[in-house]
């Protein structure tokens, strides 16, 4: 990798100059690498097409969620707090791509009581937008309760949410806990756990 230091003479390169790439780095720095020439007789593999495709994709989301306002700020509290080498557009296309996870639904504090409390885990690579949760009595087939937190600039990669029971499971009945976890890219994950009171 070639370093170059720029002059008054020339403020400014980038692109492809003479079979040469130039890049700027966030931190002003620049790079410089041989352009690759592309082979016309390469057969690509399905999961390559595939890996493709999904990117196509999530460079045309990235274009809508960088006009929603809102969602704009949001990543960039977020970038800010990456320090100078981070890129918005590299961390939006990663947050389209990775739905987040959810790491632990924790009933050891419920028993299906008021009060109870169930501990929920959840994690993403750009930050965790909003949690759900619903309390579904299985042998009723009703839903005893629902919640929901959202993270409202206090946005963080791990997650943990300590939501407190307001209703009760009837004695004897076994209820299901269904989580839904949600990143700003919009990708969802949902898990459930059982109890039984």
């Amino acid at each position: 990798m070639a370093r170059v230091i720029l002059n008054p003479a020339l403020q400014m390169l980038s692109g492809d100059v003479a079979g040469f790439v130039y890049r700027r780095q966030a931190d002003g720095s620049m790079v410089v690498a041989r352009r690759s020439l592309p082979n016309p007789n390469r057969e690509w593999s399905e999961a390559q097409l595939e890996q493709m495709d999904k990117f196509k994709e999530a460079s045309a989301r990235y274009r809508n969620l960088i006009e929603n306002e809102e969602l704009y700020e949001a990543y960039q509290s977020v970038l800010a707090g990456r320090g100078a080498t981070a890129r918005m557009r590299a961390m939006v296309i990663g947050d389209i791509l990775q739905a987040p996870r959810i790491r632990a639904i924790d009933l050891s504090g419920y028993e299906g009581a008021a009060g109870n409390v169930i501990r929920i885990l959840a994690e993403d690579n750009v930050g965790v937008a909003r949690i759900a949760l619903r309390i579904v009595d299985l042998t009723e087939d009703v839903e005893v309760e629902n919640a929901e937190i959202t993270m409202n600039g206090q946005m963080g990669s791990t997650v943990e949410w300590l939501y407190t029971a307001a209703q009760a499971v009837p004695e004897g009945h076994e209820a299901q806990v269904v989580v839904k976890v949600f990143d700003l890219a919009g990708n969802e994950m949902e898990d459930n756990a059982l109890m039984t009171s």
